[in-house]
């Protein structure tokens, strides 16, 4: 009989839906019969189509209806995930989101399945509240992504699985094409710059600045990477090229330098292709702790971390000046992707 999984992702940023499908991939590869289902209220939900799963898309409650309440809102949505359920009788429920809502949960009770929650940590302190644990018990496991350079772990429940950080692309020979496609030779450098979507207004200034800097700098192109599902950037110049695509990390084994936000999925995909950042923590998201997430990869030897953006200038010159020593700290340090692990105990559950 077929095995059918369904990943519920809940969560406006790309990490939730990116993690869920780079598990999904790595079960598909170990189970070739399993029927991959995706529900989620990510606005980006058909980026999922490139995969070819079948997936339910329900805008957040704002987007869905002005005058609907919470409740009612969590009543519906806990209506639309049964019906899933019974229609492709599930198997695997893997809840990825910040928090599993009582709709969530109430839907997982109505059926009897697996039920796991891939947890990210490494958020500020103060939110593995009460509220999140008392949720853990619904679960049958809980798989945790590490964070690079984190040494120091909280005691975990039998249920709790460590895993390495989850990435998409498992390929480091996959390429973009861009330097063909551009003609850059291989004595030239490529600076991957993206500073995220939020907080625009504030970072406007700096990645100005970056760009200037950066094309002062002979033989050096700018990858421009722009969220899918933000504004874009105008910026015209024959050494920079705006990219807007789905994953960006497609491109990274042919870039040199890159300069980004401090963003989980983004910091690990640097780190897997040995990429030496400048990480720029966005300091305004709430419970992700991206100055720290930067501090341990600076650590390590693979980053800098920048609060002071009057010293970008200085951070450019000194990632140039340490490339090869960067480069050498972040190979040594063996970063594997656990996607596989994690649909390895997925799989291994029932």
């Amino acid at each position: 009989m077929r095995t059918t999984v369904l990943f519920v992702i809940i969560g406006a940023g790309l990490g939730h839906l990116t993690r869920g499908l780079a598990i999904a991939t790595q079960i598909t590869k170990l189970n070739k019969n399993c029927n991959i289902i995706f529900f989620t209220t990510n606005a980006n939900a058909n980026i999922i189509e490139k995969f070819h799963y079948q997936y339910y898309y329900l805008p957040n409650r704002s987007l869905l209806s002005q005058t609907m309440k919470a409740p009612e809102y969590n009543a519906y949505m806990k209506n639309i995930l049964i019906g899933i359920m019974e229609k492709h009788q599930t198997d695997y429920f893997v809840f990825d989101g910040a928090f599993p809502y009582p709709c969530i949960v109430g839907s997982m009770r109505h059926r009897t399945m697996y039920n796991i929650w891939i947890k990210r940590e490494g958020d500020r302190q103060g939110f593995d509240d009460a509220a999140i644990i008392a949720y853990k018990k619904y679960f049958d496991c809980i798989i945790i992504p590490e964070e690079l350079g984190q040494k120091e772990y909280r005691e975990y429940l039998t249920k709790e699985k460590l895993v390495p950080p989850i990435l998409l692309i498992d390929n480091k020979d996959v390429r973009d094409g861009i330097r063909h496609r551009f003609s850059i030779t291989s004595k030239e450098k490529v600076w991957y710059v993206q500073l995220g979507r939020a907080n625009r207004d504030i970072k406007s200034g700096l990645l100005n600045r970056i760009i200037h800097t950066i094309l002062n700098i002979e033989d050096s192109y700018i990858v421009l990477g722009e969220s899918i599902d933000g504004p874009c950037i105008e910026m015209e110049h024959p050494r920079i090229w705006n990219h807007k695509n789905y994953p960006n990390s497609h491109m990274f084994s042919e870039v040199d330098f890159a300069i980004t936000t401090a963003g989980y999925n983004i910091t690990h995909e640097l780190a897997y292709y040995n990429i030496p950042a400048i990480l720029v923590p966005d300091l305004f998201v709430v419970k992700d702790d991206q100055r720290a997430r930067g501090l341990r990869i600076e650590d390590i030897g693979g980053a800098i971390t920048l609060t002071d953006y009057s010293q970008i200038e200085r951070a450019i010159s000194h990632l140039m000046e340490k490339e090869l020593e960067m480069k050498n700290k972040l190979e040594d340090y063996h970063l594997v992707n656990g996607a596989q692990q994690a649909a390895e105990i997925i799989l291994g559950i029932g």
